[in-house]
């Protein structure tokens, strides 16, 4: 993993009483990154790490977060990362645990005028009363590129 850069490698510390011991600095990488990075490169051979890296030249626009158990405290990070990535125009968040409040913040999105999500799927969620009228409100937003929107 060393010459792939994704951390450099500091050199390695005398310590008269243990043996050599390698040191490495990550370069702005949160663990979690790391442990993405370190998984990929470990369970892919180049040709797949090379196709990996080609995805980001490709239009990604689907977004499949479907039975990944989001909740609300995952929902407002979503929403931010989405609201950064305006190619983004399908958005499947199917069966989880996205309740009124979730669907608050996902209305965000709608409002956004960059955004370009003109497809969504809330089926199996707890879309209740309330969270219709925060959908309905945002689709009456000016902004709203929404086409289809599945709620059963």
């Amino acid at each position: 993993m060393e010459d792939r850069a994704i951390f450099h490698r500091l050199p390695d510390r005398q310590n008269a009483a243990l043996e050599d011991e390698e040191q490495f600095c990550f370069i702005h990488l949160t663990m979690q990154e790391f442990f993405a990075a370190r998984h990929l490169v470990n369970n892919m051979n180049e040709t797949e790490l090379r196709n990996f890296r080609k995805l980001q030249q490709i239009n990604f626009n689907f977004v499949n977060f479907s039975s990944c158990h989001l909740t609300t405290v995952d929902c407002s990070p979503l929403v931010n990362v989405i609201k950064n990535v305006q190619q983004i125009s399908h958005l499947d968040l199917n069966h989880n645990n996205i309740d009124p409040f979730d669907c608050f913040e996902i209305c965000k999105l709608f409002k956004c005028k960059e955004s370009q999500l003109s497809w969504l799927n809330l089926k199996n969620n707890q879309v209740t009363d309330e969270a219709a009228k925060y959908l309905i409100e945002a689709i009456n937003n000016n902004n709203c590129q929404l086409r289809m929107l599945s709620l059963i």
